[in-house]
């Protein structure tokens, strides 16, 4: 008849462990090692700002004595404050010597989840969270501060050697848009940078100046001058 015996013990960490001389006949002691990272623009980061609209999380593993070979790699990435917390689940891509994805980070105070976009708010912890599939309670977890940094208050695009724009702060959030020697009558539009379109408005050849809309959350927008046939773009953040 079989039997199962049941017993507990306490498991402690530390650095380079190793183990007493006489367990070494009882215990087998095996290693790996497995890193969580954020970056931007292939630098490494630990204090993302509002500047850094993509992000990229890696995954990697350094053989000791042993390895799980990993095939397939997922990672959670989450936001620490606001009623509603955004959660965004990414499979990872395998190179040579990690396994990685992008994603895009916006401010928003009522995120969409799983919509492969990170949404946090103004002042937030952008946390990553790896769980080993194959053992449950082996999880990695990387967290990072998001920071606000200050607005743009002034932001020239030249076109064709005469049209210009410029974005101008006046107030708080009272954000005016600019142009001059506009060729043709066109439309103002202005898109997060998830691609919803927040505002849009008819404008007039020639030389003028618009309001945009009090922005609901501060964060880096997609500004577009269409006139004729033509499109200028231009990111902006907006605070």
């Amino acid at each position: 008849m079989d039997s199962t015996d049941q017993g507990s013990f306490i498991v402690k960490t530390q650095p380079i462990a190793s183990l007493p001389d006489h367990y070494k006949h009882k215990f087998y002691l095996y290693c790996w090692n497995r890193n969580l990272a954020f970056y931007h623009k292939n630098n490494p980061v630990t204090i993302v700002n509002k500047t850094m609209d993509t992000l990229e999380i890696r995954f990697s593993e350094k053989k000791v004595d042993v390895l799980y070979e990993y095939d397939s790699v997922s990672v959670t990435i989450t936001n620490s404050k606001g009623t509603n917390k955004d959660i965004e689940t990414y499979n990872l891509t395998k190179n040579d010597s990690c396994f990685y994805s992008l994603f895009t980070v916006a401010i928003d105070s009522t995120p969409t989840q799983n919509d492969s976009n990170l949404q946090v708010c103004e002042e937030d912890t952008i946390i990553a969270l790896f769980q080993n599939p194959m053992l449950p309670l082996d999880m990695i977890r990387l967290a990072v501060p998001y920071k606000a940094t200050s607005a743009i208050q002034s932001n020239p695009v030249i076109s064709n050697g005469a049209f210009s724009y410029s974005l101008i702060k006046n107030g708080r959030s009272d954000y005016r848009l600019k142009y001059n020697n506009l060729p043709a009558d066109g439309k103002v539009k202005l898109y997060t940078i998830n691609g919803r379109k927040v505002f849009e408005r008819q404008i007039i050849k020639g030389n003028s100046s618009i309001k945009l809309p009090t922005v609901v959350s501060h964060s880096i927008y997609l500004l577009q001058v269409h006139y004729g046939e033509k499109v200028c773009k231009k990111k902006v953040l907006l605070r």
